[in-house]
């Protein structure tokens, strides 16, 4: 199921309608139990400063399912630039370090 809203990545740098300097614009669209494609974006210096805003939603919305009592690591964040390119595809599992056991 696709749906239209405003990502899940929550406040972060100005929307794009905001911003008067030139910068890239990416969108975040967030594929968990649901597709939610970005309709508003963000304005960023580059794919690197997009990449960290992606490993922040991601590890913020991890931390919103540990709460619930569950972690899909198969979910991720797909960026594209203002053109509809993609940037990256982030999965969960690949935000975080996953330890297991002891010593």
């Amino acid at each position: 199921m696709i749906k239209h809203r405003h990502s899940k990545l929550g406040k972060g740098p100005a929307p794009l309608s905001s911003l008067k300097a030139r910068r890239a614009a990416f969108l975040f669209h967030v594929y968990d139990d649901d597709v939610l494609r970005d309709e508003d974006g963000l304005e960023l210096a580059d794919a690197a400063a997009a990449r960290s805003a992606a490993l922040a939603g991601a590890r913020a919305m991890m931390c919103d399912q540990l709460t619930k009592g569950r972690l899909s690591l198969h979910h991720r964040i797909e960026v594209e630039d203002e053109s509809g390119s993609p940037v990256l595809s982030l999965a969960f599992g690949d935000a975080v370090q996953i330890e297991t056991g002891g010593r």
